[in-house]
């Protein structure tokens, strides 16, 4: 009887498959590039905040304001691309080139947007856009809003606007 179970564990033992025969687990892994020219946004490059501050309720003398370097509109276009970089007239437009900042009351501030030699900041390609031609480096502008003189008082409150940011190529 003992040479039987012996007999049966050594045969058992033979009729099991080996680790290495038994189903390894796999996957894949993806690796792709895409060539070609185009522009981008940077990572936060298209979320971009001017703040006046606290402004007195007479505006006696332009006032200007632009972000902080590095918290610029940030992009990069291929090397030898041209670009032009637009604003709308964000949602309040008074003109191409004048916005409003409205308050909750539906009180309004006049502004304009700047750049490097724009006197004002549009969206009609080529006209009003900052105009340039990518060299594959990244670019940061740091758009001027200007608040100009107003005799009449402004109502006191917090104003805002929101201005569409393009990129045309």
């Amino acid at each position: 009887m003992k040479k039987l179970a012996l007999l049966a564990a050594l045969s058992m033992s033979l009729s099991l498959p080996a680790a290495s025969a038994f189903a390894q687990p796999t996957g894949n892994l993806q690796v792709r590039a895409t060539v070609g020219s185009g522009c981008q946004f940077r990572t936060g490059g298209d979320e971009v905040m001017i703040d006046f501050g606290l402004i007195p309720e007479v505006i006696s003398e332009t006032t200007e304001a632009s972000p902080a370097p590095g918290s610029g509109i940030s992009f990069i276009c291929s090397a030898g691309l041209a670009y032009h970089i637009g604003l709308d007239g964000g949602l309040n437009p008074v003109s191409p080139l004048t916005r409003r900042l409205v308050s909750p009351a539906g009180d309004e501030i006049r502004y304009v947007l700047k750049a490097p030699g724009l006197i004002g900041w549009g969206n009609e390609e080529g006209v009003n856009t900052y105009d340039g031609v990518g060299d594959g480096q990244p670019v940061e502008l740091l758009p001027i809003a200007s608040l100009k003189v107003s005799p009449v008082p402004y109502a006191p409150g917090d104003y805002a606007d929101t201005v569409k940011i393009s990129i045309f190529y």
